[in-house]
């Protein structure tokens, strides 16, 4: 190819990838956008997935680390694929448990895509415009339904009649829940550790467009997170004085915000009982690898609120091992790093997986794409980290 057809080539690349980061970031599960069946994240999938399987056989090099994770991947739904029909699962309860596990895949695009740092930084900054994207257009409906300028019933019947990303109703509070509001709470991660011109004002108006969202999840998940993080940097004293705050300011906040949110019992109850029906199923073999994809129990034949209850459920201790794990890899390779800067540029990622996985003990996001892509971009991202590193090191020898 010319200079002038790999600079093109390039720019399509990079334009096709904004785009199809920008759809996983501010389209929830990826449904609201979809004619005839087909959605826009199934095209852009299938367009991503085929381009680099395209790219590997003209001879691409990717990271061995992201072949390891897709042998061990593949490896885990094929056995919890054959376990399900050994145990005379449903094949379209199976086929149904696999389709948003198949996001995984997208670790070849993304690995191919975030190449060095810039690109790095690029991602966080399309994570925080779609968090403020998100942010101020929620906060503009809430105050136009509240002033009267638009009908609750009219929004209800727009955003309920494609997808089932929302959830609303109007009683004494006005409701309005969205699945892609994950990304408000990444979004509010990645200004937390910005150096932005009105960082402040945008932390505020994403903090209050969370709690309008009236989700415990999100803020425990939050503090849970930024805790942890906390915890690893246990020697640097900033994040002892941080800590510390978060704990004390929690503890007071958290009774005013329950009796905010209102009666959440039915929701508990639900969880619960899901609870109970998984362990009242438990057997010796289910323990250890679980009763296969395509069992469920009886209040939920398909899909659990709890995450970590359905990976239980479906592959056992061996599946908590493996995602369990896969966070622990992550931490590993998040303390390696010596550079500050690079450090610095990653620490929003990490923060942000740990995050989705601290949602997904109340809510199912890690097992779907739109908390799977933050994971898989978290890999991606110390991938770049630890080549750069290691090419450095490398260069200084």
């Amino acid at each position: 190819m010319t200079l002038n057809t790999n600079a093109r080539y390039t720019f399509l690349i990079k334009a096709f990838f904004i785009v199809l980061l920008l759809e996983l970031f501010l389209l929830g599960s990826g449904q609201f956008l979809s004619f005839g069946g087909l959605s826009l994240r199934m095209v852009f999938y299938s367009i991503a997935i085929s381009s680099s399987v395209i790219l590997l056989l003209r001879g691409i090099k990717i990271a061995k680390k992201v072949f390891l994770f897709l042998l061990v991947y593949i490896s885990m739904l094929s056995f919890s694929s054959y376990l399900g029909i050994i145990n005379g699962a449903d094949s379209t309860q199976i086929s149904e448990n696999l389709k948003p596990l198949l996001f995984a895949f997208m670790i070849l695009p993304f690995s191919m895509f975030i190449t060095n740092i810039s690109r790095v930084v690029l991602v966080g900054k399309l994570i925080k415009l779609s968090g403020l994207i998100m942010g101020v257009s929620f906060i503009s409906v809430l105050l136009l339904l509240f002033f009267g300028y638009m009908d609750f019933s009219t929004i209800y019947i727009l955003l309920s009649s494609d997808s089932n990303d929302f959830m609303m109703n109007d009683g004494e509070n006005i409701h309005i829940f969205y699945k892609g509001f994950l990304y408000l709470n990444i979004a509010f991660i990645f200004y937390i550790y910005s150096n932005d011109k009105y960082k402040l004002l945008i932390l505020s108006l994403l903090f209050i467009a969370i709690l309008l969202t009236f989700t415990r999840g999100f803020i425990l998940a939050l503090i849970l997170s930024f805790v942890l993080v906390f915890i690893l940097e246990y020697k640097q004293k900033k994040s002892i004085i941080a800590l510390t705050f978060i704990v004390t300011v929690t503890l007071i906040a958290i009774p005013f915000y329950i009796s905010f949110v209102g009666d959440k019992s039915e929701s508990d109850f639900m969880r619960i009982l899901q609870i109970q029906q998984v362990f009242d199923a438990i057997t010796l073999s289910s323990f250890f690898m679980g009763h296969g994809y395509g069992i469920g129990v009886p209040i939920r034949p398909n899909g659990m609120e709890i995450t970590f209850l359905e990976i239980f459920h479906k592959q056992g201790i061996l599946g908590l091992f493996l995602w369990i794990g896969f966070l622990f890899y992550i931490i590993y390779n998040y303390l390696n790093i010596k550079n500050i800067t690079y450090k610095r540029v990653v620490k929003p990622f990490v923060v942000s997986t740990f995050f989705v996985y601290m949602q997904s003990l109340t809510n199912p996001y890690l097992n779907n794409p739109i908390g799977m892509s933050m994971v898989l971009l978290t890999f991606s991202a110390l991938i770049v980290v630890a080549y750069k590193e290691r090419k450095e090191r490398f260069i200084k020898c």
